[in-house]
């Protein structure tokens, strides 16, 4: 029972801190919601609201919404957070909800820190 133990551990995937800042039109924003989604099947979703200064700190969905995500590749969709204040919302063009403006890589023992500049017209 302790082998079977043993391989099981070694098959969980690993699992790295992801943290990062979102400005819009070159301004830390608050008030984001970021939608990682793995571009792999084996992958697990993550995501994070930004506090007031931008920045932002990844937790994987599901049970206990742990930190960190899943090494690997992701395709993000950026919304404005649900805010008892719609007017206070910050405005996100449509194609970073849709997902296909923005990819980035979860790697392994390496800073995972990203910079998300997105553009208004």
């Amino acid at each position: 029972m302790a082998a079977a133990l043993l391989v099981a551990a070694g098959c969980s995937p690993r699992v790295e801190s992801v943290t990062g800042i979102v400005s819009l039109n070159g301004k830390p924003q608050g008030g984001i919601k970021l939608l990682f989604e793995p571009k792999s099947a084996k992958g697990k979703r993550a995501m994070a609201v930004t506090g007031s200064d931008g920045r932002f700190s990844l937790h994987r969905q599901g049970m206990g919404n742990r930190a960190g995500a899943i090494v690997g590749d992701y395709v993000v969709r950026v919304y404005a957070a649900d805010v008892d204040d719609p007017d206070a919302a910050p405005v996100i063009p449509e194609r970073y909800a849709r997902g296909s403006a923005l990819e980035f890589a979860v790697k392994p023992g390496q800073p995972n820190s990203f910079e998300i500049n997105l553009e208004s017209p």
